[in-house]
Parts: structure tokens; C-alpha cells; sequence
């Protein structure tokens, strides 16, 4: 499977020279830049990830130990149950870098899930992950853990940002 997170997210599956798309959301880089102006004020990526780095998801996010008081299923209880659910329910407002951090985490969770779903649907591994999006470490991270969380190998090329131009060489020198 070869998800490309981009502005948003494309799903291809891929059998030998047979390529198809399998599934995708609207849901990638352009969501976040779009909330992260609504909520944030900059649509700067290198400042929405510093904000992130320093701060914490949870103060944004529900876990599972919240919303039902422990784990379920291979789930632990510190996963996230509700995306910005903690924030609907404060009456304290969210520092600007938790709200950064909980974006990522929606946006992250929510491409390498439906990734890890197709594959599963689909019966491939590993997930190779291109897209200028995977290149965000927060981004990143999140993806990778998913991909632990739910036993589903992820794979990130060295140049995630240019695995379509590099492809689209690759074609052209053989």
C-alpha cells in the first residue's frame, strides 16, 4: 500500500505493475495549515511544528482512561478516544501549543488509520507513506506509532517529499 500525504491523502494499492486507488481522505497538509489559521492564527508550518514539539496533545484530547476509564481491546488507555474532546469540556483555554500538538495528532491518526484499515482491506504490507507531509515530525512520529499501535509496518523513503518525482525519473531513465 502507498498512502501519499500531500494537501490531502491518496491510498493506492500496488500488486506487481498493477497500481490501483483504494481509498483517501480529504483529510493531510491542507487541513492542517486551513485549522491551524482558524485556531492558530499562521499557516507557517515550521512554527505550528515548534508550537507542537513543546506541547501536549492531551491538553487538547481525550485518551481511552477518559472516556471509558481504561483500555480496550489492544488499545491502551493513554490513546486518544476523542480528538480536541478535553477541549469541549474545559472551561480554560487550550495553550497555543497544545492546540498545535492536538492537530497534528488529528491529522497524523487520522491518514495512518484509514491507511492501516485499506491495507488490512486489502491484505498488503508494508505502508510505504510519500507526501511532503511525512516529512513534518510531528506528523511523522504520530504515523509511525499508529503503525506500531495497530502491528502494521510503516515504511518512510528517505526523500518522502520527491517520491513522485523520483518515480517519474525512474521511468524515464530505464
Amino acid at each position: 500500500v502507498v498512502m501519499s500525504a500531500g494537501t490531502g491523502t491518496s491510498i493506492a494499492a500496488a500488486r506487481g505493475n498493477d497500481v490501483r486507488h483504494i481509498s483517501g481522505t480529504a483529510v493531510g497538509g491542507g487541513t492542517l495549515l486551513g485549522l491551524s489559521q482558524l485556531l492558530l492564527n499562521t499557516t507557517d508550518i515550521h512554527e505550528i511544528e515548534a508550537l507542537a514539539s513543546r506541547g501536549d496533545s492531551n491538553g487538547v484530547d481525550l485518551s481511552i482512561a477518559d472516556a471509558i476509564g481504561g483500555e480496550i481491546s489492544h488499545l491502551p488507555k493513554n490513546a486518544t478516544a476523542v480528538n480536541f474532546g478535553r477541549a469541549a469540556r474545559s472551561d480554560t483555554p487550550a495553550s497555543r501549543k497544545d492546540i498545535a500538538a492536538g492537530l497534528m495528532t488529528l491529522v497524523a491518526q487520522t491518514i495512518a488509520l484509514i491507511a492501516v484499515n485499506a491495507a488490512r482491506a486489502e491484505q498488503l504490507s508494508p505502508i510505504i507513506v510519500v507526501g511532503h507531509l511525512i516529512e513534518v515530525p510531528s506528523i511523522r512520529k504520530t504515523v509511525e506509532g499508529v503503525g506500531a499501535l495497530y502491528r502494521t509496518p510503516i515504511v518512510i523513503p528517505p526523500t518522502p517529499g520527491h517520491a513522485t518525482a523520483l518515480g517519474a525519473l525512474s521511468l524515464i531513465s530505464s
